[in-house]
């Protein structure tokens, strides 16, 4: 009997120890912070090791903006438990009435941006020295907590000088996270070529017309001059003043044809020689295209400008 009542203690004794190894104490804190969006049990429980598996991924909500935050109650978080069939009996819940949820964030400053988009800008600046770079970013960048990777994109002019804005997108762990636009105003030393005195419409420029000269500049233009070569000999197009910056859309080719000019009008094979007496109906450099008067047919012809005096014709 007393063997027999022993065991009965022993056996009382153990049916309590397993319940209350049964009941999962959960502690949660008043307020803490999460890394990620979406907030599970995991990630707000001081003792993670003591969860259940299947408990640890129970939702209780999402936090989009890193920052920003999600309270919940001890009554909710009650009922998020009994809503996966966990009894009441199964945990013991040791949290505040309730619990402030934080998504945690990393802040870029505004001035760090600025020197990002300063890196960039000089990256890409084009031939010449920069001058000056002023830069404005909107405002401080907050971003979710990770590795942080950033990349310029063109700006929408196509070019590094002057002003325009400048995208920036940050990627966290591999995923673009953000786009930003900094304001950007640039300017350029750089080597142009200028005139040394006022130059008349259809004037030929002469070596002693033009110089270089260092310039700033807050915009380059495509068609820009760095070398006096591309101008000596060649014309003006329009006035020019004294100390203007010379671009290829000021200046032209000069005409060795001119219109009303008396010419030969060639048409030839590997085995035949045509010519006629010909007028040229406009100016023309070599190897243009212009409109030629056949003098002998009385027929407007096109002609490509061999030289001064002849022009050519397909056979």
């Amino acid at each position: 009997m007393r063997s027999l009542g022993i065991m009965l203690i022993i056996l009382v004794f153990l049916l309590i120890a397993a319940s209350l190894r049964a009941a999962v104490v959960i502690q949660i804190p008043p307020e803490i912070k999460v890394n990620t969006e979406v907030v599970c049990l995991k990630d707000i429980v001081l003792n993670k090791q003591d969860l259940p598996a299947a408990w640890q991924n129970i939702v209780l909500g999402n936090i989009v903006i890193p920052g920003g935050s999600l309270e919940i109650s001890k009554q909710y978080l009650k009922a998020r438990l009994l809503q996966r069939g966990i009894a009441l009996k199964d945990f013991i819940l040791k949290a505040p009435a309730k619990v402030r949820i934080i998504r945690d964030y990393i802040k870029i400053p505004a001035k760090e941006i600025e020197e990002m988009a300063k890196a960039c800008i000089l990256k890409h600046n084009p031939k010449g020295k920069i001058e000056t770079i002023q830069l404005k970013a909107p405002s401080d960048l907050i971003l979710p907590v990770g590795k942080i990777t950033y990349r310029c994109l063109e700006p929408a002019q196509g070019t590094y000088i002057g002003s325009f804005s400048l995208p920036l997108v940050f990627s966290v762990n591999g995923k673009d996270e953000a786009k930003t636009w900094v304001i950007a105003k640039v300017k350029t030393k750089i080597s142009v070529v200028v005139t040394t005195r006022s130059l008349r419409r259809n004037e030929v420029i002469t070596a002693q017309d033009v110089r270089i000269e260092k310039r700033t500049l807050d915009r380059i233009p495509v068609d820009l001059i760095s070398d006096p070569k591309e101008v000596i000999g060649k014309e003006t197009k329009y006035f020019l003043k004294m100390g203007e910056v010379l671009t290829k859309n000021k200046i032209k080719r000069v005409p060795i044809v001119k219109r009303g000019s008396k010419v030969t009008i060639v048409a030839e094979s590997p085995v035949l020689r045509i010519t006629a007496p010909g007028m040229a109906k406009e100016d023309g450099c070599k190897g243009d295209m212009i409109k030629v008067l056949n003098l002998t047919s009385k027929k407007t012809i096109y002609a490509k400008v061999i030289d001064a005096h002849t022009v050519k014709v397909e056979f």
